[in-house]
């Protein structure tokens, strides 16, 4: 991503800090009504089939609401057990994507291994950290579908693939 983007990205992030509202209550796993509209998504995909998001229903992959890119990011560090640092755990999207309503970040494989390697343990342990994060600030039990499903997807991980978070 260019520098502006970064930049502007980052101002978007401070604003969005400074906003006070429990969105723990809107982490789930979705059910949309319009199969086409997803809020989150995991997914396993290679970099050429990426972009076909909406219509992988048979790629692996977990649909949930209520999570920033930024909140990801923050749990990179915390499965690494490293301080936060945008430079190291910024997740950065894909710029040549054609979806205006979407961003695809690739998790890094660095990351991807370490979530394989999570057991039970580790999952709790990082589920309770992620939510006492301040950016979300709630109950660690509604975070551990997601690190849980994370976890699951990154175990499945085969040649060409890569793990992928969608916003849309």
């Amino acid at each position: 991503a260019s520098g502006g983007k970064r930049a502007k990205r980052r101002r978007e992030i401070s604003i969005a800090r400074q906003q006070s509202y429990p969105r723990c209550k809107a982490i789930q796993k979705q059910q949309p009504e319009d199969p086409l509209s997803i809020a989150n998504r995991l997914i396993l995909a290679t970099p050429a089939t990426v972009r076909a998001y909406r219509e992988a229903e048979n790629s692996p992959h977990y649909d949930f609401g209520g999570i920033t890119d930024l909140d990801i990011s923050t749990l990179l560090a915390i499965a690494a057990t490293e301080t936060f640092d945008f430079d190291a755990h910024e997740l950065l999207p894909l710029d040549d994507t054609d979806d205006d309503n979407a961003d695809i970040y690739p998790i890094p494989e660095r990351y991807t291994r370490i979530f394989a390697r999570l057991n039970a343990a580790d999952i709790a342990r990082c589920a309770a950290a992620w939510a006492a994060s301040e950016e979300l600030g709630c109950d660690a039990a509604d975070l551990l579908p997601i690190i849980e499903n994370l976890c699951a997807l990154a175990r499945r991980i085969e040649n060409g693939q890569q793990l992928y978070f969608i916003t849309a």
